[in-house]
């Protein structure tokens, strides 16, 4: 798991890998920046873990004998950010 922290911290290698000065507000704020691709990201994974721990079994791969619900295809999800709107499939 990642060490967030006071300390510096995977994020903050993550963010020192990035040409900042060389990238427009569009690329950082816009429907297709940097913020909204991490950000969906992040949901992504935290999302695929819950279910993950749920079921008892990562996506494509069987399911325990004792679990009942399963993983059967998805459907395209919205979720409303207090400062954003992230499309996640």
């Amino acid at each position: 798991m990642a060490k967030i922290s006071k300390e510096k911290n995977v994020f903050d290698e993550l963010l020192d890998g990035i040409d900042f000065k060389n990238l427009t507000p569009e690329q950082i704020t816009g429907p297709n920046g940097i913020i909204n691709y991490l950000t969906k990201s992040i949901l992504e994974r935290a999302l695929n873990a819950e279910l993950t721990d749920e079921l008892g079994c990562e996506k494509n791969q069987p399911k325990p004998s004792n679990v009942t619900n399963a993983r059967n295809g998805s459907t395209p999800k919205t979720i409303l950010l207090y400062f954003m709107t992230v499309k996640y499939a």
